[in-house]
């Protein structure tokens, strides 16, 4: 809700810097998350999900719908690399979406998300992505 909703990502955005300014803020790049958490000072580490689909707006396909999850990892990791590589997904539509990644997203109430997360893990680093934590930038 908050990626969406202003006042809801500003007062996430304020409650993480009153908690602890130094933390890294996950949010998606070209949300109002993101935007609240740059308003307030906060290092950002933009965020794309492995595990969803994209609609033409860069925002998620709704768990409603059935074209929500991405099940195969090895599609999730040709994706990955694509958004890493030229900052660009393929919305279910077709339209190309322009994403800022930093981070991956696999949500772990997907069924089968730990084997998922394995598989693209292995897929990503056979392609040279080298996997950390984020870092605080100086």
């Amino acid at each position: 809700m908050a990626v969406r909703d202003a006042k809801l990502a500003d007062a996430v955005a304020r409650g993480v810097k009153s908690v602890d300014p130094s933390l890294i803020f996950f949010a998606p790049g070209q949300s109002e998350l993101a935007r609240a958490g740059r308003a307030h000072g906060l290092q950002i580490a933009y965020e794309v999900f492995a595990d969803r689909n994209y609609l033409a707006n860069g925002s998620l396909v709704p768990r409603t719908r059935p074209d929500a999850l991405l099940h195969d990892p090895n599609e999730a990791a040709a994706r990955m690399l694509r958004i890493l590589r030229e900052g660009k997904v393929r919305s279910v539509d077709g339209t190309e979406v322009n994403l800022s990644a930093e981070t991956i997203c696999v949500h772990g109430d997907t069924p089968g998300a730990v084997q998922f997360a394995r598989a693209l893990r292995v897929a990503l680093e056979k392609e040279g992505v080298e996997i950390y934590a984020p870092r605080h930038t100086a």
